[in-house]
């Protein structure tokens, strides 16, 4: 469990999160991190989240989402509100490090979720767009929590990226 000044980088994607309220001290029900992502840094890929609740709020810089298909740029001081079954993606629209505080609400299993992706990416089990590979069958997908999609978010890929999907 993640406590206020935990660190998680991830050196693919270009993410850095610095815990501000972490689940051990939420009892897994909320993370508020400080999210720092590098100029051409983004998500890992498109993905949906069937359970949780994630608020964007930008601090610094400019940073493009994609909710449902439909795109957008969000500018500092904006805040977006991503509600569960809603296929997303983000990335860093400008040339500075961006800076939005993430708040996610029920927070334990992404936790884990970005703890293991973000691990396996520093030791290069990832592909540059942050996915594992080797996850291809039917069943993956269907006992992961948060899949990574192709890039029509109707043709989900096979390639999952929740610590729980197995090969």
């Amino acid at each position: 469990m993640s406590k206020a000044g935990d660190v998680f980088e991830n050196p693919i994607t270009g993410e850095r999160a610095v815990i501000r309220v972490g689940t051990e001290e939420s009892g897994g029900e909320l993370l508020v991190a400080d999210l720092y992502v590098s100029p051409g840094g983004r998500v890992a890929a498109e993905h949906v989240h069937p359970i949780l609740n994630e608020w964007f709020t930008v601090l610094r810089g400019e940073v493009g989402f994609r909710l449902n298909g439909r795109e957008s740029v969000a500018k500092i001081g904006e805040r977006l509100h991503v509600s569960p079954g809603t296929v997303h993606d983000w990335w860093n629209a400008g040339e500075e490090e961006a800076h939005v505080v993430l708040e996610v609400s029920s927070a334990a299993r992404f936790e884990e979720a970005i703890s293991t992706t973000f691990g396996l990416a520093r030791d290069g089990k990832r592909t540059p767009r942050g996915c594992r590979t080797s996850c291809s069958s039917p069943s993956c997908r269907a006992s992961s929590r948060t899949c990574c999609t192709s890039p029509n978010p109707r043709a989900p890929s096979r390639r999952c990226s929740s610590p729980l999907s197995r090969p």
